[in-house]
């Protein structure tokens, strides 16, 4: 506040005129101000690393604990092992726990260092409140200093012209002139700026609202475009690999039926080759043109069914039902005129011999007439076994078909069951992995909770220790009032700084440590910044618990949702393994239809050549033999009939049991979109009561400045009031400030003389400096040149001595030698 209104009323007093020390002041005890707030914002930051350090080292403490304690167990557990062993175990184990005990040590040398540096920072922020306190006091002497020219000021506006006119035009057409305080010191618009500044700030807290909403809504928009376009790219990566497999099906097919088919022109034309052995020559001439007629027309198919397969190879997966439809009608074509062949082979052989036969063995007793009529008959119930053969065939032709397309079916299905059973344990082995690391995080944070709570009483203990200690060496030098008036800021710095400690053996909470300075500041009368402080640390720390309770609540309710995940997984996975056994039964059923296909072909072409012997043997029991085919292909009608209603059930209960494994993939998809929206609800959750809480903290503020600068305008308006009353002393005293103006500016006069000069002995004494520097580098360059020639000499002392002591060696040994020839001389 008073920054505020020594900015507004600052530019009030004329050029170069100084009231008193403490008007000069005013910008340096405001910058004194900023810079304490800074350095305490620095001390807060730093104490929060140290104490973040301190909880890092407890928790390496706790590690190495558990490393203790396992390395012990193992231990004991060896002790039952060979001694070889074992000590080979306890060397290395031993090796182990040296290493860790001296980790420990570090680690505790560590936390003595961060206690140490605790205390230094307590005592800095001591230092700060109080040279706080000082610059409050200055402060609000300077406002009075303030407040007394604001009424200064009013006095020479409301003067007359008269008396005016005995002053220096310098003081009347100053800049301080143009100032209107009067608009200025109106409360009304000031409590307009101050709404409209609230104001200003409520609509930009719903603008941030606003486009944080429409961020997420845009977020998740997009997060859900891209799921979508990644199932459309498996999908259509699905789809290419079950056209693949189609396609190499129908491959193989194709395959299976022209050796099929070759099979069959070798059967007929080896049935044709035994039975043209017994037949003339003008027969055989023209069996064999039949035959190549046929071998010719197979010829002609057999390339289109070449072309058909490399078309297949060539062309899409789209047109191989046409490819299919054009090969069945091709074989089906070649199937007939091989029949027909091997019919009018029989029909021959039939009506050469028949009358020859009769003629040479057994005279004829029919005319020509009847004789015609009988072949006329033989021939019509001939083409109408033709055409019942051709039906025959082609009903064949279409349920195998039919039961090709079911079984491509059941593969896709049976594919569709696989992918789907792998997805689902993929699923189920990562809700098993986030379960498990969910309840670690619990553990961990249990364990993390209980350490904290341990390492805050203990440090609450050792700062009661430290402050007892402190106040018994105290109590012999300081009064007791000093004593008091310590105890209350301790206890202060105790309730900002500690506001979750608890004790349990004195039983001290927050509440009591931060309601235990208001009791003791009844005698010393404390400042109320200190109380809003610690209301405030009270209104967080309880804000703060109910945070914590709230995240703890949905944390069980996360746990209880993922409980319930597992059951309804646990319950996919039976019944995906009812669906397995389905299938496998459905495939089982499947296997005994092809066995029962195969032995109704065999049956088949069990029946042809029977047909085939008994034509060549048995003409009387045609119609016969033809009405048990009937009865026989009607049987095998009604069984093909019945087989396809089972397969089309089966079809049925794979469609069901897709559409159900379909809900629980989606209900799956819809589980894990509600579980990562859960956990990015709780993240945006967290940001946004962040934010929430700063624009709540700023509200607050600007309240409490609208509050203040209410009761400040009142203190205002009761001192103006105060000050009309005093206007008439401070007249007077108008006079005196001429004169105290000329004195003030023949001493900025001086002053600057005494600039000037202080300038020009800096320049020398900074020049002096540099050349002493240049001498201390240039004692130090020859300091380093007299080392070196110093180490050199040493050096070379020490080669000398070395050598002499050689020498004398020498010399002894010669003195013994000469000794020896003596003696022996």
């Amino acid at each position: 506040m008073a920054s505020i209104i020594a900015s507004c009323f600052a530019p009030a007093l004329p050029p170069d005129i100084t009231m008193s020390s403490q008007i000069s002041a005013d910008i340096t005890v405001e910058d004194h101000l900023k810079a304490a707030l800074r350095d305490q914002v620095h001390l807060q930051e730093a104490l929060r690393m140290k104490q973040s350090m301190e909880d890092d080292l407890q928790r390496d403490l706790s590690f190495y604990k558990v490393k203790n304690q396992e390395l012990n167990d193992i231990l004991n557990a060896l002790q039952s092992r060979n001694n070889g062993d074992q000590q080979q175990v306890m060397r290395a184990k031993a090796e182990q726990n040296a290493e860790l005990t001296m980790q420990v040590r570090a680690l505790k040398d560590l936390l003595n260092k961060s206690t140490q540096t605790m205390d230094s920072l307590k005592k800095d922020l001591q230092k700060i409140k109080e040279e706080k306190d000082a610059l409050t006091k200055e402060q609000k002497s300077h406002e009075r200093a303030i407040s007394q020219i604001n009424g200064l000021y009013n006095t020479v506006d409301k003067m007359q012209v008269s008396s005016m006119k005995t002053m220096q035009s310098e003081w009347l057409h100053s800049r301080w002139r143009t100032v209107a305080p009067t608009e200025q010191m109106d409360p009304h618009r000031t409590v307009q700026c101050i709404s409209h500044k609230i104001i200003a700030i409520e609509s930009d807290r719903q603008r941030l609202i606003c486009e944080a909403t429409s961020y997420q809504e845009d977020h998740v928009k997009q997060e859900e475009r891209i799921l979508e376009l990644e199932r459309q790219l498996k999908k259509l990566q699905e789809e290419k690999k079950e056209m693949r497999d189609e396609r190499q099906s129908l491959l193989r097919e194709l395959d299976l039926r022209a050796g099929k088919i070759g099979a069959l022109e070798e059967l007929f034309q080896t049935i044709n080759s035994t039975r043209t052995l017994d037949i003339p020559e003008n027969v055989e001439y023209e069996s064999n043109e039949e035959k190549r007629e046929t071998v010719s027309v197979m010829e002609e198919d057999a390339p289109i069914e070449g072309e058909g397969e490399s078309e297949i190879k060539e062309v899409e997966v789209e047109e191989s039902d046409d490819i299919i439809s054009q090969t069945a009608s091709n074989v089906g074509a070649a199937f007939a005129s091989i029949m027909g062949t091997f019919s009018i082979d029989m029909l021959s052989l039939s009506g050469s011999q028949s009358p020859d036969a009769f003629a040479k063995d057994v005279p004829s007793f029919h005319t020509k007439d009847v004789e015609q009529e009988l072949h006329e008959a033989a021939m019509m119930e001939v083409e109408e076994w033709k055409d019942k053969y051709q039906s025959l065939e082609n009903e064949h032709s279409h349920a195998q078909l039919k039961i090709a397309n079911l079984t491509v079916q059941v593969q896709n299905l049976e594919q569709e069951t696989a992918n789907a059973k792998n997805k689902a344990d993929l699923r189920e082995g990562l809700l098993k992995d986030v379960i498990q690391q969910y309840k670690k995080l619990e553990q961990e944070q249990v364990g993390a909770n209980a350490q904290i709570a341990k390492l805050k009483e203990k440090v609450a203990l050792l700062v009661l220790k430290q402050y007892k200690q402190e106040k018994q060496e105290k109590t012999t030098v300081s009064s007791g009032m000093k004593k008091g008036s310590k105890d209350g800021d301790y206890d202060d710095f105790l309730a900002s700084r500690l506001p979750t400690f608890e004790t349990e053996t004195s039983g001290i909470t927050m509440e009591d440590d931060l309601l235990r300075p208001q009791d003791d500041s009844s005698s010393s009368a404390p400042s109320t910044g200190d109380d809003d402080e610690d209301k405030i640390l009270l209104e967080d720390y309880k804000n703060l618990e109910s945070e914590c309770d709230r995240l703890h609540h949905e944390f069980e309710k996360a746990i209880a949702k993922i409980s319930t995940m597992e059951k309804e997984l646990e319950m996919a996975h039976t019944q995906a393994q009812a669906s397995q056994k389905r299938h496998a039964d459905q495939a089982h059923a499947l296997a005994l239809l092809e066995r029962e296909k195969s032995q109704l072909q065999e049956e088949l072409l069990e029946e042809k050549q029977k047909i085939s012997e008994w034509k060549s043997c048995h003409e009387g029991q045609q119609a016969d033999d033809l009405r048990m085919a009937e009865l026989r292909a009607e049987q095998a009608r009604s069984k093909q009939r019945e087989r396809e209603r089972d397969l089309w059930e089966v079809i049925e209960q794979y469609k069901e049991l897709s559409k159900l494994n379909a809900e629980q993939q989606a209900h799956m998809n819809n589980v894990e979109r509600e579980l990562e929206l859960t956990h990015r609800v709780q993240i945006q959750r967290r940001d946004l009561v962040y934010e929430y809480r700063k624009l709540e903290r700023a509200l607050e503020e600007a309240m409490d400045t609208v509050t203040q600068l209410e009761e400040d305008l009142k203190q205002a308006k009761s001192e103006a009031a105060r000050n009309k009353e005093e206007s008439k002393s401070i007249r007077k005293l108008l006079a005196g400030c001429h004169f105290h103006y000329k004195q003030s500016q023949e001493k900025y006069n001086t002053i600057l003389k005494q600039k000037d000069d202080l300038a020009r002995q800096l320049q020398k004494a900074q020049e002096y400096d540099a050349l002493s520097q240049e001498q201390a580098a240039f004692l130090k360059s020859q300091i380093g040149d007299l080392r070196e020639n110093k180490r050199v000499s040493e050096q070379q002392i020490d080669r000398l001595t070395k050598e002499n002591q050689e020498l004398l060696k020498y010399c002894e040994d010669l003195l013994q030698l000469a000794k020896a020839e003596n003696l022996a001389v």
